[in-house]
């Protein structure tokens, strides 16, 4: 006697609403899968924008490397070199030294001896000291503002022009009175001891 629950007998109503809360439903589910697809295909187009952006920072990471090993190279060839500056001993004067690097000019030399005069007069109103100073300011700000190829030049001209640009303050005449007299102070302190 497995008596089964009788069912409430269902009109057409009911199943006609039942269909079409179905038919909501089936176009819903085809709506979120089109969101689905659409989003998986974007997904898949940034995996890829990102393996080629990889790819290419490989590429930069190798050409670099090739770069530093081409300078360490040529630093090694050069440093073995003798000095470009031929300078014969008669040329020389007691007590100074030849100059150990020989500045190569542009391919076109643009000032006029106008210009050298204002540059040597300018030298001799701020000194060597404060000139290449302000020179290493002028060379670090054109740098920071430049932002095309040249700014990797720009930034290693101002890097070394401010690291030895302090050399030169024993390049103004009064620093080296000043040592002259202390040396000079120096000796005859000695002599008297």
């Amino acid at each position: 006697m497995n008596a089964l629950p009788e069912e409430p007998p269902r009109s057409d109503a009911d199943f006609a609403a039942a269909q079409g809360r179905i038919r909501e439903l089936k176009q819903e589910l085809e709506a979120a899968s089109s969101i689905i697809n659409e989003q998986e295909v974007q997904i898949e187009c940034q995996r890829i924008q990102l393996d080629e952006t990889g790819l290419k920072l490989d590429e930069a990471t190798a050409t670099r490397r090739k770069l530093e090993q081409r300078i360490a190279d040529l630093e090694d060839a050069v440093a073995d070199e003798p000095c470009p500056v031929p300078v014969s001993k008669d040329a020389r004067k007691p007590g100074v030294t030849a100059l150990q690097f020989k500045p190569y000019p542009p391919d076109r030399l643009k000032a006029t001896q106008t210009d050298l005069a204002t540059l040597e007069a300018l030298v001799g109103k701020l000194g060597w000291e404060e000139l290449m100073y302000r020179l290493g300011v002028l060379i670090t700000r054109q740098a920071q503002e430049t932002t095309g190829p040249h700014k990797g030049a720009l930034e290693a001209a101002a890097s070394l022009v401010n690291l030895w640009g302090p050399s030169f303050y024993w390049c103004d005449e009064d620093v080296c009175r000043k040592l002259e007299d202390q040396e000079h102070l120096r000796m005859s302190r000695r002599q008297k001891s």
